[in-house]
């Protein structure tokens, strides 16, 4: 059986949690390591434990404050693996939320939503941080 995941947040690697009563995995934090591999294989590597489990459902919340190039391409990709279980039957929801006036994040979302086929959430925050 999968262990729920749980990584504690770090000045420059987001916190990751899943909750099993809600079916959500929040990514939350900064994401600015010097090696963005080291921060979402874990992540794809248990999203796709928990799918080959036969879990059907998955809420994924996207809470970042800042994250640089190499991080923003492993979203892609994790964006990627999600779009692929939602092909195959899973119900798989992504909320993006940004904070008020942060015109990047928000333009951002709207590119990571235009690649992916899943349902998509773009939410307006109050200050995040």
């Amino acid at each position: 059986m999968i262990q729920p995941l749980s990584i504690d947040k770090t000045f420059s690697t987001p916190g990751v949690k899943f909750s099993s009563q809600d079916f959500s995995l929040v990514l939350e934090g900064r994401v600015i390591p010097e090696d963005a591999n080291s921060v979402f294989k874990p992540i794809f590597d248990w999203v796709n434990a928990y799918f080959n489990e036969g879990n059907n459902q998955l809420n994924v919340v996207f809470r970042l404050y800042y994250y640089n190039t190499s991080s923003s391409k492993r979203i892609v990709n994790f964006l990627k693996v999600l779009d692929e279980h939602f092909s195959l039957g899973k119900k798989i929801t992504v909320k993006w939320e940004y904070e008020e006036g942060d015109d990047d994040c928000m333009r951002d979302g709207q590119d990571y939503q235009a690649m992916i086929k899943l349902p998509f959430e773009l939410v307006e925050t109050p200050e995040l941080e």
